[in-house]
Order: structure tokens, then sequence, then C-alpha cells
């Protein structure tokens, strides 16, 4: 399949990631769908893209449900969204403890960079 969206000149594959750890850090636990949420809808709408799927692996699921509701009051038309792995419900304090624990290992960043004063 890869090989044949390569050759593809219709369509684009492209990822949207963390750009700035330290303001990721710094984003209120209640606000951390929504402000990267934004950010994401904004660089999508930036893109020129009239049209989308997005795809939502594990917490990006929830991000990806987000950003398919706020480019559905612009211009840009949500084909699809495809979560893999997601939680349909909102997160519990413990899921997003494990959910926070598995983003942090994935990225080689210590607890101690996160929480500087646990011990």
């Amino acid at each position: 399949m890869l090989d044949e969206l390569k050759t593809n000149d219709r369509d684009a594959i492209a990822g949207i990631t963390i750009q700035d750890q330290e303001k990721y850090c710094h984003i209120e636990k209640h606000q951390l769908v929504k402000k990267i949420s934004e950010e994401y809808a904004d660089l999508i709408e930036e893109s020129g893209y009239k049209s989308v799927h997005l795809v939502g692996y594990c917490s990006g699921g929830l991000i990806a449900m987000e950003v398919a509701s706020m480019l559905m009051l612009s211009d840009v038309d949500v084909d699809n969204v495809t979560l893999i792995d997601t939680s349909p419900s909102p997160l519990s304090e413990i899921d997003y403890m494990v959910s926070e624990m598995a983003f942090i290992q994935t990225h080689f960043i210590t607890i101690k960079d996160v929480l500087p004063t646990i011990d």
C-alpha cells in the first residue's frame, strides 16, 4: 500500500508531531488536546489542502477527532477520520497517566525531565 501511495501524484501523506517539547510540557492537562488540536488544525489549513483523511493512533485519536471538528468549521473537508487503538471514552486519570508515560518513553524523556521534583 505504501508503494502505491508513494507513486500516486494525487495524494500526499503528512505526519504532524510535537515540535516544541518545552511548550508541550507546560500546557495544562485539561487544555492539552484542545491546544495541540488547534495547532494541528492551523497547520493543515495553512497547507492549502482542500480535503484530508485524518489518522490518529492511541491518544492521537482524540486529537484527530478534535482536529476534524475544527476543520469542519473551516474550508477544509474532512473525508475520513481513522482511529487506531483509541479509547472511545474520555480518558480517566489512570489512562491519562499511562498514555503520558507511553509518550515519554517513546521520546526518550525521563520522568525526572517531566517531574523534576520527583524522587
